[in-house]
């Protein structure tokens, strides 16, 4: 799943030698202030914070530029869509991701980017501590400016690296970062239930030697029912994630608008809405959880597992004997 052709760096690379140039500045003046002015007091330790956190937003916004300057070369995709296993998904998505991490985005960044912020003070209190009380190694002249160029050689890479990845490229790119969210933990847990072979239904794209997720969709079959019989995760998110499944039967049996609710041995009751949609049967199995509750309703990986190993059986009854 390599890239190399998928994408142009002529951008990239004007981008980057130019932070590096600037990158280089910064870290430069800040050593030839210490230099001129070798003491420890509070103005060269206020001095250095600023400039650290200027460095770290400099990196930030450089490797953000450099992200959008990819260029992605068009090209045409064979597609074809396959069904495919829980664990044969996970293998996929890892295998996307990793090949394609370079210009696809990671909003995990975010929380790297917070922790180096708020860990700057910290760091360039521990290395002005270190030079007015430790013992030197060298001489506390060059200790505290090794101390200081390995505070910006680190601080530039994470702020660099933390602005590429936070975002995806620039390029009108025909696939994305497959996640392995609510939906894949949902539906890995419908993969414990005898009655249901949890997966996904996967598009691959195929441009001569690469490969790419462009689409994935969370469906799930059940055995002993026709091909146009699915299941499907669905997980909304309003402060929680709420779970639930979408049993859909292609032409199958005529059922009147209805709801059932069963007490499964969950948290909350499950409740089952029947629907026509033409010619499609409909059934949603969901949770049952009060307007008002004392505490988060938390939908259990076990809890969901109870309400899919449900929703098959009903849907078995629904279609009768095959």
């Amino acid at each position: 799943m390599s890239q190399g052709k998928l994408i142009d760096r002529g951008r990239q690379k004007i981008v980057n030698v130019a932070y590096v140039i600037i990158a280089f500045a910064g870290s430069a003046y800040g050593i030839y202030r210490y230099s001129i002015n070798p003491t420890i007091s509070f103005s060269s330790l206020l001095d250095t914070v600023i400039l650290l956190i200027g460095l770290l937003l400099l990196s930030v916004i450089f490797g953000a530029i450099s992200k959008r300057a990819i260029d992605y070369i068009p090209g045409t995709w064979e597609e074809s869509k396959s069904w495919v296993a829980v664990e044969e998904y996970e293998g996929l998505v890892e295998k996307h991701n990793k090949a394609y991490r370079g210009i696809l985005g990671d909003t995990q960044s975010g929380c790297t980017l917070c922790c180096g912020l708020f860990f700057i003070p910290a760091i360039t209190i521990g290395i002005f501590a270190y030079g007015a009380y430790a013992q030197p190694l060298l001489s506390t002249y060059l200790d505290m400016l090794l101390l200081l160029i390995l505070s910006y050689l680190f601080v530039c890479a994470v702020g660099f690296l933390g602005g590429y990845n936070l975002i995806r490229t620039d390029a009108d790119l025909p696939f994305a970062k497959p996640t392995k969210g609510a939906v894949f933990r949902y539906m890995q847990a419908l993969d414990d239930v005898s009655d249901i072979e949890a997966g996904f239904d996967v598009v691959i794209g195929t441009r001569g030697e690469y490969k790419a997720i462009m689409e994935t969709d969370a469906k799930a079959r059940i055995p002993g029912l026709p091909n146009t019989a699915a299941l499907k995760v669905q997980v909304t998110s309003s402060g929680f994630d709420y779970p639930y499944l979408v049993g859909t039967i292609y032409k199958g049996p005529q059922v009147p608008e209805r709801e059932e609710r069963f007490n499964i041995g969950a948290r909350f009751p499950a409740l089952f809405e029947y629907s026509m949609d033409g010619n499609v049967t409909i059934i949603v199995g969901r949770f049952d959880i009060p307007k008002r509750t004392s505490s988060v309703p938390r939908i259990s990986e076990s809890d969901f597992e109870s309400l899919g190993r449900f929703m098959a059986a009903k849907m078995k009854e629904l279609q009768g004997p095959s």
